[in-house]
């Protein structure tokens, strides 16, 4: 198999060490954010060697010891999160060429997936997919319904996506075939059930005549015929909600930490409107802004609550009236004569679709024969509850279906654990991201401290995860199905999320999750709305990015299996940047493992910006043969980026050195990402 065509990852039941063999975690608060942005800029001035003084001019030591293993090497952790709109940010391809078909990936993005060493993918996204409904995103894609865009609030309200939606679950898995990566399926908890739950994993996994457990519609026979495939996907992993422990998509939650992490994995009520909370403005097709929806003045409308299902509504007022209008049932309302309705200021609800319904699109009666509906202009508000299911209760339904899959907890905060680790569960999942949003932490002074400032935020990230390891239950493992740098300041450091810089925080976090155990991860955005996606942008302008050349440089350690073995660095050159707030950071960050075969890989990344790194490396517990592989990111500065139609100016460079049988001499460029291969004697 070539390197462009990387072998699909096997199936990664359990992983990582136990709860006894953890090292205890750095207190942190529990309702902190993994996601917190960094403390506030001051000077960029700095000098590497400033804190290690003499020690740093002394050659470095690089210690392996292929004798103590550690944790199992994890394929998926390389993996990519992705979204679900505009046809998948292109990923989808719904015109073809005139030699191509049309609907199906794009063909120059599996052939990225698979060089750059893909190994998960996750769908249908995070934020962005949190009030996704999948039953509206499979059949033909020109009859598929409109779907809310998580990213909103109250204020501001929630936009819809009614156009490019061919990218949904049986695309979904027409790319993972395509591309061998293995899938995982955050389940939208927001406005979907736990029966909206099961019966996906039921369209998923169960086979065609077998024994359809919902009942109702049988999933599997819809998928063979909506989505043309009989034989069953076997989606094994699964997640219930995204970051819910973050303020903005807790979603109405109650007020206070502890009660909010019970109303995840217990359920509960969302009162909106009344005494508690603001009038709901109503929406429809999806769009939700943040004044409302103006009524149409037509004969028959309907308006939709954000939150479904509807338990009960309290109150529906129409325009500038503050008199409520009254609620009949729905069979009332479509013979508004026989029930005198005429003239009257009424409505019914549809409490599963969340409904909100005025008028009869009944075309015979007069004008005085219908109710009162909503005049043109007119805003609709509603007070209602919304009752709503927990974690434990999606994950009940979902396992009742296929015992065999794993569905995680996302509450991303040790406080999960702490509330509920008593309790049986498959595992938790996180996202520890470098969040730089909120000035002034993101208003950097130049490139130099953008660069830094990811590089500083690599020892926070890794306390994070740490806390969250030794807060989970034994035999629970962690998986982070979103981590990356967020938010950077591109007006002082153009191209950021694209540059070399990014290549190097995302491989240190791997070399780290490696390190600590972490058997599933999704970094980055496969495709997006700019430079800083992994390959770049939708509609054509693909690029393969300075981070792609980085996977492409470590994915042949990660298939080759085997396990992570013992690693250190001795007199680790540090950079300490006079920056407010701030610390510092070593210059190199590694990790080693075995491969199946018995060869050793060592992955070695330099951080710093402008510094090579002379060191030795010592090998205990193995003996190298003649001859090592070198594969090498580099670039000749921290900022350069590949950019879409132009020559790349970043590439994985590939060479060959002797080694001695147990130690050899390397210089590691600054900001560089190397994995050498040595086989064994």
């Amino acid at each position: 198999m070539s390197p462009s065509q990387p072998r699909p990852a096997r199936p990664i039941r359990r992983d990582g060490p136990t709860r006894a063999t953890r090292l205890l975690a750095v207190a942190v608060a529990t309702t902190g954010l993994l996601a917190a942005p960094l403390a506030a800029t001051g000077s960029a001035a700095a000098d590497e060697q400033s804190r290690a003084g003499g020690a740093a001019r002394q050659q470095t030591v690089i210690a392996v010891d292929a004798a103590k293993r550690r944790t199992r090497m994890a394929p998926a952790l390389l993996g990519i999160n992705h979204r679900f709109p505009k046809n998948g940010y292109g990923l989808w391809d719904v015109r073809g060429t005139a030699t191509d078909r049309d609907d199906r990936p794009h063909p120059t993005a599996v052939r990225h997936i698979r060089r750059a060493g893909v190994q998960s993918l996750r769908y249908p996204g995070g934020t962005t997919a949190a009030m996704y409904k999948w039953k509206d995103a499979i059949g033909p894609s020109a009859g598929r319904a409109c779907q809310i865009e998580g990213h909103g609030n109250r204020v501001d309200g929630f936009k819809g996506h009614d156009d490019r939606l061919a990218y949904g679950p049986d695309e979904f898995m027409e790319v993972v075939e395509a591309t061998g990566a293995a899938p995982l399926i955050m389940m939208p908890f927001v406005n979907q059930s736990p029966q909206d739950a099961a019966d996906w994993v039921e369209y998923m996994n169960d086979p065609v005549g077998g024994k359809n457990p919902g009942g109702g519609i049988n999933w599997a026979d819809r998928r063979a015929k909506a989505g043309g495939h009989p034989r069953p996907y076997d989606v094994q992993r699964w997640e219930v909600g995204n970051e819910s422990h973050v303020a903005p998509f807790r979603y109405d939650f109650a007020v206070g930490v502890s009660k909010q992490v019970e109303q995840y994995a217990e359920g509960g009520v969302r009162t909106i409107g009344g005494e508690s909370t603001n009038t709901e403005k109503l929406g429809r097709d999806c769009a939700h802004p943040g004044d409302g929806k103006p009524a149409t003045g037509r004969r028959y409308q309907e308006f939709e609550t954000l939150y479904t299902p509807v338990h009960r509504v309290d109150a529906v007022r129409v325009g500038e009236r503050t008199r409520p209008w009254r609620q009949v049932s729905q069979q009332q309302l479509s013979h508004p004569v026989r029930n005198d309705l005429e003239g009257k200021r009424v409505f019914a609800v549809d409490k599963v679709a969340g409904r909100i319904i005025f008028g009869t699109v009944e075309p015979s009666l007069t004008a005085d024969q219908r109710p009162v509906v909503p005049a043109e202009g007119d805003i609709v508000t509603a007070d209602y509850t919304n009752r709503f299911q927990g974690f434990f209760a999606f994950a009940r339904a979902m396992h009742a279906v296929d015992p065999d899959i794993k569905v995680c907890a996302t509450w991303g905060t040790p406080l999960f654990a702490q509330q509920y680790g008593r309790r049986d569960y498959d595992c938790s999942s996180a996202h520890p991201l470098t969040n730089f949003s909120k000035a002034p932490a993101r208003e950097w002074a130049g490139p130099l401290e953008g660069h830094d400032r990811m590089m500083l935020g690599l020892a926070e990230r890794r306390a994070d995860v740490r806390a969250l390891q030794a807060a989970q239950p034994d035999r629970t493992p962690l998986w982070l199905t979103e981590f990356q740098a967020i938010h950077g300041y591109g007006r002082a450091f153009p191209g950021w999320s694209a540059s070399v810089s990014n290549a190097v925080y995302m491989s240190a976090q791997w070399a780290t999750w490696l390190e600590m155990g972490i058997p599933w991860g999704n970094g980055g955005d496969l495709l997006g709305r700019g430079v800083g996606s992994v390959f770049g942008q939708p509609n054509g302008n693909f690029v393969f990015s300075a981070e792609a050349h980085a996977r492409e440089t470590i994915s042949p350690m990660f298939q080759a299996g085997g396990q992570v073995v013992a690693s250190s660095v001795k007199r680790n050159p540090q950079r300490e940047p006079q920056l407010r707030n701030a610390g510092a950071y070593g210059a190199l960050t590694v990790v080693a493992s075995r491969g199946r075969r018995g060869e050793l890989y060592l992955l070695v990344v330099n951080k710093l910006p402008t510094k090579d790194v002379k060191t030795t490396v010592r090998m205990a517990g193995f003996r190298a043969r003649g001859t090592a592989t070198v594969r090498r990111v580099a670039g000749k500065s921290f900022q350069q980026f590949n950019k879409p139609g132009k020559p790349a100016t970043v590439a994985m460079q590939r060479s060959e050195r002797r080694v001695q049988r147990d130690s050899f001499t390397a210089t590691f460029p600054a900001h560089s990402v190397t994995v050498v291969r040595m086989p064994r004697r």
